[in-house]
């Protein structure tokens, strides 16, 4: 993963955005992107059943964010849609973080809840009736419904300008999500390894 952090412009990997004040600013404006890997491959499943389901695509997330850098943390909230039409459905998220800095790295954990539309849950969990009849699959309608979840970002400088970044994640999907016949755990991880330029 490559990344770019300038005072305005920040490209991290599969995300990046744009803030209307300079970073570091006690309150900001963020408009950002974010590839949505999360799909679901009927090849990939060993159930002969899930099998015959229809495929789930990735997408691209757009949003709007609201940053306040307090003495107890960073709290943002965020709005923000389907901007690669693959469901065109929304998400809404709360999530505060707890920069700890040193001489040249920085560790963050972070947590939050994201609240997902109807569309959205559907496109990644749902089982309609067709595919219920095609399948013999139960038939499943998600809710507007979403996921806690818990971080850990990091970085360090090897050069002035260049830093190796990295981090964790952690999601629990709740509330009628838990029922849907599409997953068999309603907990995940992910991780990824990075290099950044800072200007």
């Amino acid at each position: 993963m490559i990344g770019y952090e300038g005072e305005h412009l920040f490209l991290r990997g599969f995300s990046g955005g744009y803030r209307l004040k300079p970073v570091g600013s006690p309150q900001n404006i963020i408009f950002r992107f974010v590839y949505d890997p999360r799909t679901f491959k009927p090849n990939d499943s060993n159930d002969a059943a899930m099998q015959k389901l229809d495929e789930r695509k990735s997408t691209v997330l757009g949003g709007v964010s609201y940053q306040m850098i307090t003495h107890v943390g960073i709290v943002e909230f965020t709005g923000g849609t389907d901007i690669g039409r693959t469901h065109n459905g929304f998400y809404a998220e709360a999530a505060w973080r707890l920069p700890i800095r040193g001489k040249g790295w920085a560790i963050t954990p972070s947590l939050g809840y994201s609240y997902n539309s109807e569309k959205l849950n559907n496109h990644l969990y749902g089982v309609s009736n067709e595919e219920a009849l095609r399948t013999g699959v139960d038939q499943f309608d998600a809710d507007w419904d979403g996921q806690f979840f818990i971080g850990l970002s990091t970085y360090f400088h090897i050069t002035p300008n260049v830093r190796v970044t990295g981090g964790l994640r952690y999601v629990n999907l709740e509330g009628n999500l838990e029922n849907s016949p599409m997953i068999e755990h309603t907990t995940s991880s992910t991780g990824n390894v990075g290099i950044a330029y800072v200007f």
